[in-house]
């Protein structure tokens, strides 16, 4: 499993210390690698298989996303792979790995509706799928279902399902409001000692790390892996958790509204 190693498409995100990995499909008659148990069990196995490489070899990083992408699946074969998934998830049961299958219905929502919007507003004609999609623009004859089909307009719609405040995920809007809010002298010494107390991080933002950690101590936990900003300082001489998840927005958005601090647009 290990040894036959691939990943088509790799994706470093430096801000929040993430990695995504993708395995991508074509077939043109639908996914399908023998049976359908087949085919399912081995869509997990490059899933896990990714996970395990990316943990290996970027395990400076927190975060790890991996997806299997492909256009067409049949509908008993996803059916599996599907309840695999719910079962993959509960033996994870990590919030800062992520794995997803995306196709059918989802692949042309999530990716190529997207793609295709993005084209419309391309210059750049050398690159072979844009251009294609171009060329089936130009067609002006009337009956050309296809091409309609192809070059319609179609709305942006919102990748994923990631909250956003003021056009940041949560990982990139602590360390602004971290920042922000020191500048304004609303963090209290009083306060800063508390941020470094294991209870009070897992009370307050629902952390497994203490928030702040002075820079005599090291970054990295039992296991060699990051789990603190290392190229900035936050609060003076501290170093900031990167350890941000989905859940945490309330609670990081409820201790700045008690520390008052407001957001402002700059």
């Amino acid at each position: 499993m290990i040894k036959q190693a691939e990943i088509d498409v790799l994706g470093i995100n430096t801000t929040e210390n993430t990695i995504y990995a993708i395995d991508v499909a074509f077939h043109s008659h639908g996914l399908n690698y023998g049976s359908k148990e087949e085919t399912a069990m081995i869509v997990l196995k490059k899933i896990f298989r990714s996970v395990f490489i990316m943990q290996t070899f970027f395990n400076a990083n927190e975060k790890f996303n991996s997806y299997f992408i492909t256009p067409k699946t049949n509908p008993a074969t996803q059916v599996l792979i599907d309840e695999l998934m719910i079962i993959a998830n509960e033996v994870i049961d990590d919030d800062l790995i992520s794995i997803k299958f995306i196709s059918n219905d989802q692949f042309y929502a999530d990716i190529m509706d997207p793609v295709l919007t993005e084209t419309y507003d391309e210059h750049d004609t050398t690159e072979l799928f844009s251009r294609a999609v171009k060329l089936l623009k130009l067609d002006s004859r009337k009956a050309k279902p296809a091409a309609n089909a192809i070059t319609e307009k179609i709305k942006p719609r919102v990748l994923g399902n990631k909250r956003t405040e003021n056009g940041m995920k949560i990982g990139q809007f602590v360390q602004h409001s971290f920042r922000k809010a020191f500048e304004q002298n609303l963090i209290s010494t009083s306060e800063i000692i508390q941020l470094q107390n294991p209870d009070y991080s897992k009370r307050t933002f629902g952390s497994n790390f203490e928030i702040l950690k002075k820079t005599s101590r090291s970054v990295n936990d039992e296991n060699g892996r990051a789990r603190y900003y290392a190229r900035e300082m936050f609060c003076g001489d501290y170093h900031l958790t990167s350890q941000w998840v989905e859940p945490q927005w309330d609670m990081i958005l409820g201790w700045l509204k008690r520390i008052g601090f407001v957001y402002r647009n700059e």
